[in-house]
């Protein structure tokens, strides 16, 4: 019997993308871009983060567009976007039935849902669409212009906060189990872009660690549309698995801040008190 010949991964690796094409040249323009921004852009062209997968100094992070059906995958190094190339719609899930973050079935539909999908839609449309797809409104609280509704997918055993702003979903973020009056134990393991969602970090709008608080497992662009506000954070717990970069100004612009431990008191800080718009989690 002939020997057996194993190639290696990153050979099999290679292999698979020569026989791929470059995806795109309206993606193309990412290429270089931080990976934090380029995610956003990502989101921004309608497109649903299904998995990443990580190898060596590498992650692949694969991405659907449900409107024109095309899944590429995205080499991100060194905290910047090395490629992208178009993809089989299995490698993103296609339309059937996915466990990537933010996905869940229709009542027993193997269609493939990602809740982050409702943002930019009207409050009355998105509403059916997430009750459609097993998401239960749980509570409510208006400041000002903006609504904070609170959902919870019990087969998913997640929550979720979204935005309403001028009659619009504006915003999708995960949230602990508590604020969709569920015991914490019940909250899921569900991957990410940035690993393990473990605690999460936590932002307090008072300093040691008290006032409205919001937890975060991924970045977030704008913290004006989140319930803590922009310009608010004044304390911030980051689990020993965590690393976060806080920036003064929206979509991860001006002065920043890296922390990797608890701040009790952001006066200490680099950036100051009440000086956070955005930032970037980053969790083993």
């Amino acid at each position: 019997m002939a020997p057996k010949c194993t190639l290696p991964f990153a050979v099999v690796l290679a292999a698979t993308f020569s026989a791929t094409t470059m995806a795109n040249s309206y993606l193309n323009d990412l290429v270089g871009d931080r990976a934090s921004g380029a995610e956003q852009e990502l989101e921004d062209r309608g497109f649903e983060h299904h998995k990443t997968i990580k190898i060596k100094d590498t992650a692949m992070g694969y991405w659907w567009n449900d409107r024109d059906e095309q899944c590429v995958v995205v080499s991100v190094e060194d905290g910047r976007v090395k490629s992208i190339f178009d993809q089989p719609e299995s490698m993103c899930g296609g339309s059937s039935s996915s466990s990537s973050h933010h996905s869940s079935s229709s009542h027993g539909s193997s269609r493939y849902f990602n809740v982050d999908s409702v943002e930019g839609m009207r409050a009355s449309s998105g509403e059916r669409e997430l009750e459609d797809n097993g998401w239960e409104f749980v509570n409510s609280s208006r400041d000002g212009s903006r609504i904070w509704s609170n959902w919870w997918n019990d087969r998913e055993r997640e929550c979720v906060t979204i935005v309403t702003l001028n009659g619009r979903y504006d915003s999708v973020t995960d949230t602990l189990p508590y604020d969709c009056e569920r015991d914490s134990s019940s909250h899921g393991s569900h991957g990410s872009s940035h690993g393990g969602r473990g605690d999460g970090v936590t932002l307090y709008r008072d300093k040691d660690y008290h006032g409205e608080s919001l937890t975060l497992y991924r970045d977030e662009s704008h913290l004006g549309d989140t319930r803590l506000g922009d310009d608010e954070l004044s304390s911030i717990r980051v689990p020993y698995n965590c690393r976060v970069t806080l920036y003064t100004d929206s979509r991860f612009r001006g002065r920043s801040e890296d922390l990797s431990s608890d701040q009790s008191n952001m006066r200490n800080s680099r950036i100051g008190n009440d000086s956070a718009s955005s930032i970037e989690v980053d969790c083993d």
